[in-house]
């Protein structure tokens, strides 16, 4: 099966590169509007393959609930920095939002007087997190150290 799926992708790669070379002027003139596989002699098994994906793969329960905790996951990130440099702006921050802001490296905790910037350095902060890093801040941020 590996040997088949190496040898369809090495026919698409191909098939891609003479889609490019036969466009590439309207490519790199900004005029090619769709993709390079959209009207290859493939395309209906490219949409059968994409079909099948879609249905088997990202529409599958064990992906919807790591996407649900992923939403969960991220949302509780930046709710907790986000509150606690606002307190700190404020002047409000309590014990939690110090240790809190501790945890970021300090090019995130700079002090932005516009609410908007605050809230984009958090967001570039969280954004910037592998995935199992910021499972497991999580897990700490929420109490479940191990």
């Amino acid at each position: 099966m590996s040997y088949l799926r190496a040898l369809a992708i090495g026919v698409l790669i191909n098939e891609a590169v003479a889609i490019f070379l036969a466009n590439e002027k309207a490519i790199l003139h900004g005029e090619f509007n769709r993709g390079l596989l959209d009207k290859c002699k493939y395309e209906a098994q490219i949409n059968d393959i994409i079909k099948i994906s879609i249905d088997k793969i990202y529409k599958s329960n064990e992906v919807i609930e790591k996407e649900v905790a992923g939403y969960k996951i991220i949302g509780d990130l930046l709710d907790v920095f986000i509150t606690a440099l606002n307190n700190t702006f404020e002047n409000k921050q309590s014990n939690y939002d110090t240790l809190v802001l501790n945890l970021l490296p300090k090019e995130f905790r700079q002090n932005k007087v516009n609410l908007y910037d605050r809230i984009m350095q958090i967001c570039s902060y969280v954004a910037g997190l592998s995935d199992s890093y910021a499972i497991r801040l999580h897990k700490k941020i929420k109490g479940n150290i191990v």
